[in-house]
C-alpha cells in the first residue's frame, strides 16, 4: 500500500527538533511535551534509514517470492512433481508474511487519528484544526480523523488474508486448498479496495488549497511515484483475483492451458507487485530529502506521500 497523511509539518518543526545523527529524545515546548519518541522503538522512527531498510527490503523480497511462487504453477514446472507445489506454497507464505511486516510498519507510521497516538494528539489536532469539520468526541469526528489509519489498516488486513490463504497452499493442508484460494481472492479484493481508496484520497488532496477536498484528476499527478505505487499494487491484486479464480475446481482443468492461464495471470500480478516494490525503494533512497533521512520527528506532512501501496 501509500498516500497522504493529514498532518502538516509547516509549524510542527517549531515544536520538534530534528536529530540527523539518530539521537533522541525530541525536544518539545509545553504545548507538545506529551510527544516523546525513543530511539529503541523502531516503529516510532519513521523515515529513518533503519525504517526504510526494513520496509523497503521486506516489500521487495515479498514481491519476488510471489513471482517465484507463481512461476511454480506454470504447466512445465507443475508437472515436475509435488515438490514444486510445496515450494510455491512456502514462497507464497514467506512473501505474504513479509508483505504483512511492511504493511504493519506502514500502518503504524500512518496511525495518527486512528490508534495509539496520544502523545501526538495535541499537535495533530492543532495542526489540522482547519481540516476537521466535526468535533473530536463525535462519531463523524472520529471517522474523519481515523480515515488514513483505516485505509492503511485495510492494506494490512489484505496481507493477513494472503498469509492465511498461502499457508493452506502448503501440501500438508491440501484438504483446505479451496479455502486457501477463497482467502487469496478475498485478500486481493481488499488490496484493490485499499489501493483504490488511496488513489481517490490523493485525487482529493490539493497542493494549492488544503481545504479543497473535492476530487480533481490533476491532483493525482502531484506525486507520480505515489500514484505508480498504488496503481501497480492495485493491478497486482486485480490480476490475482482473476488468476486465482481459475484455480477453483469449477474453472480449473489439468491441461497445459488450464495450468498456464491462472499461473500466468498470477505471475503478471506478482510482477506488478514487484514494480510497486521498485518504486517504493526508489522513493526511500532517491527521492527522500537529505534532511529527512534520519530525522525522527513527526514527519506527517499533509502533502507528503506515505509508503506501500501497499
Amino acid at each position: 500500500m501509500t498516500t497522504y497523511v493529514e498532518i502538516s509539518s509547516k509549524t510542527i518543526e517549531n515544536h520538534l527538533h530534528d536529530y540527523t545523527d539518530g539521537s533522541m529524545p525530541i525536544s518539545m515546548n509545553k504545548a507538545t511535551e506529551s510527544v516523546s519518541v525513543t530511539q529503541e522503538n523502531l516503529l516510532d522512527r519513521p523515515r529513518s534509514l533503519l525504517w526504510r531498510l526494513f520496509h523497503g527490503i521486506n516489500y521487495f523480497i515479498a514481491s519476488l517470492c510471489f513471482v517465484g511462487a507463481s512461476t511454480m504453477f506454470l504447466d512445465r514446472l507443475r508437472q515436475a512433481g509435488p515438490s514444486t507445489a510445496a515450494a510455491a506454497g512456502w514462497l507464497y507464505t514467506i512473501g505474504s508474511f513479509l508483505f504483512l511486516l511492511s504493511d504493519l510498519v506502514d500502518w503504524w507510521y500512518s496511525r495518527l487519528g486512528c490508534f495509539c497516538y496520544k502523545k501526538y494528539e495535541e499537535v495533530y489536532e492543532k495542526e489540522n484544526a482547519d481540516l476537521f469539520r466535526y468535533e473530536q468526541g463525535t462519531i463523524l469526528g472520529q471517522i474523519t480523523r481515523a480515515e488514513i489509519g483505516f485505509n492503511f489498516f485495510l492494506s494490512a488486513c489484505g496481507s493477513v488474508l494472503y498469509l492465511a490463504g498461502s499457508i493452506l497452499f502448503i501440501p500438508c493442508f491440501e484438504n483446505y486448498v479451496v479455502i486457501g484460494l477463497c482467502l487469496v481472492i478475498s485478500a486481493s479484493s481488499v488490496v484493490v479496495a485499499a489501493q483504490s481508496w488511496k488513489v481517490y484520497r490523493a485525487g482529493c488532496t490539493s497542493l494549492t488549497d488544503r481545504l479543497d477536498h473535492r476530487f480533481h484528476f490533476v491532483n493525482l499527478f502531484n506525486d507520480i511515484s505515489c500514484l505508480l505505487m498504488d496503481i501497480f499494487s492495485g493491478l497486482g491484486g486485480a490480476f490475482f483475483i482473476v488468476g486465482t479464480n481459475f484455480f477453483l475446481p469449477q474453472y480449473y482443468t489439468n491441461s497445459p492451458f488450464g495450468n498456464n492461464r491462472p499461473a500466468g495471470l498470477c505471475l503478471c500480478g506478482s510482477v506488478f507487485f514487484t514494480l510497486s516494490g521498485v518504486v517504493v525503494n526508489y522513493r526511500h533512497y532517491y527521492l527522500v530529502k537529505p534532511r529527512d533521512q534520519d530525522s525522527h520527528t513527526v514527519q506527517h506532512n499533509y502533502y507528503q506521500c506515505n509508503f506501500r501501496s501497499y
